[in-house]
């Protein structure tokens, strides 16, 4: 076995992406196909990919993609979307990962652009030890269809038409339809380049035994308000057909919309469930069934996120209350953001954050605010949990109420 100083930090050549991707296929426990090579380039930014070399072997890797994140207020802020992170269990516990991660940070902070990173933690124990925070949560929405009637006064009569299309054929509508929806949920993220092909991929071995995708769209004129990207799975019993419809992404420009697609979808021909493995927390789909115990729903977590300059994330969003609170920010791994900071906004309004030698209000990590950021997670909680502290009676709640947002953020988006 190698000392950890013949193991050297370089970045991920674009010769060696199937080396890479084979490696992290190993590592997520996958079986390798060839077709990954392909769906990986049209997105590999190899200068923000970086691996752990030793000789030879790969074993250590770490990437990020230059995206951006609705943020509370509206604003697209730039985020660096970390994805590909491993270590070879030949290489464990000898800092592989903390040299990688506190490179990445220090990387995304020198470039500059982003005052943000977010990831999908595939272990949820790993992450919080490099400053990220649990921001954001997901429905997973299951139900038999005939148990899931919408009630007769909420039931849409919408006027337009429904079409249903090969996907490569509707993603001008549904690139319609998801960026007048970006501006107004928070935590979306952009689909730039060759994103859309990235969404719309569809290899028979991630079928799970369905039908390749498919898409509904509802237009009025020719104005798209939804889409549905989804697949069917045929089945059967003895009583007759039990088809199951998995939904891969419903998107409205409204919650009407939505609902209105949503009614469609669970009208098609043939299908007795439906399943949604990403729905917001909010899905008004809920609310708007006749008996809302007949819908199953479970809940996980998906984006963790982790400001990078604290100082310009928090003033990238707006707050939904006036707040001007000090806070003391302890950092493991981003030194530049150790220390007392007075954040300030009117509600709605541009904040400003600065440096202060004032008596803190609140002390917490950056994990906190990273998991406060976007709205979805309250400080107040947090502080329940003992990861919070108030210095100053008060400062807690007004915090907490300028943070939150009155929709959940959600994402639809795997990276």
């Amino acid at each position: 076995m190698s000392d950890n100083d013949e193991i050297v930090l370089r970045q991920w050549r674009e010769d060696e992406i199937e080396a890479g991707l084979r490696f992290l296929t190993d590592q997520f426990l996958g079986t390798w196909h060839d077709e990954s090579v392909g769906l990986e380039q049209l997105v590999f930014e190899s200068e923000r990919f970086i691996v752990m070399a030793d000789g030879d072997d790969i074993v250590g890797t770490a990437g990020a993609y230059s995206r951006e994140v609705t943020v509370p207020g509206g604003a697209g802020v730039p985020v660096a979307a970390v994805t590909g992170v491993g270590v070879s269990p030949t290489h464990r516990r000898r800092g592989l990962l903390r040299r990688m991660m506190t490179h990445q940070l220090h990387d995304v902070h020198d470039r500059g652009r982003e005052p943000l990173a977010a990831l999908w933690a595939a272990e949820s124990v790993i992450y919080g030890r490099f400053g990220y925070g649990m921001a954001i949560r997901r429905s997973l929405v299951k139900a038999a269809v005939r148990d899931i009637p919408l009630r007769a006064d909420l039931r849409p009569e919408p006027a337009g038409r429904f079409r249903r299309l090969d996907p490569a054929d509707a993603v001008a509508d549904m690139a319609a339809v998801y960026e007048q929806a970006r501006g107004t949920r928070v935590g979306f993220l952009d689909r730039p380049g060759n994103w859309w092909k990235v969404k719309i991929w569809d290899p028979e071995w991630e079928r799970g035994g369905a039908s390749p995708f498919r898409v509904a769209v509802w237009s009025v004129g020719k104005r798209p308000q939804a889409y549905a990207l989804y697949r069917v799975k045929d089945d059967e019993t003895r009583v007759g057909p039990e088809g199951i419809l998995r939904i891969e992404e419903l998107i409205g420009v409204s919650a009407a919309a939505e609902l209105a697609m949503w009614d469609f979808m669970t009208s098609l021909d043939l299908v007795r469930h439906v399943e949604m493995t990403n729905a917001p927390l909010d899905f008004p789909v809920m609310h708007a069934v006749t008996d809302a115990r007949r819908v199953s729903i479970g809940t996980g977590d998906t984006i963790w996120v982790r400001l990078v300059d604290l100082d310009r994330a928090l003033t990238a969003r707006t707050y939904s209350a006036p707040v001007d609170v000090v806070l003391d920010v302890t950092d493991p791994v981003c030194p530049w953001n150790v220390g007392s900071w007075r954040l300030r906004a009117e509600a709605g309004k541009p904040a400003t954050c600065e440096r202060t030698d004032a008596a803190a209000d609140l002390s917490l990590s950056v994990g906190e605010l990273g998991a406060a950021y976007l709205g979805g997670t309250s400080l107040a909680t947090l502080a329940a949990a003992g990861r919070v502290v108030e210095q100053r009676p008060g400062a807690l709640r007004e915090a907490s109420i300028a943070f939150l947002e009155p929709n959940p953020p959600f994402c639809n988006d795997f990276f």
